[in-house]
């Protein structure tokens, strides 16, 4: 599968949800609007609108 950081080439870190890999998550809901960042695993602040 080729995924944008395979095709850039930092699927080695980023890309999929791995053990070892960095955590870097984007969470949206259905109008397409952010609702939670994690980058490197932890939630990046001022980001996370799910518990609003």
């Amino acid at each position: 599968m080729r995924t944008p950081a395979k095709l850039i080439g930092i699927d080695s870190s980023k890309g999929t949800l791995q053990k070892g890999k960095d955590a870097d998550i984007l969470i949206i809901d259905k109008d397409i609007s952010i609702r939670c960042v994690f980058s490197c695993g932890r939630t990046v602040e001022g980001m996370n609108t799910l518990v609003h």
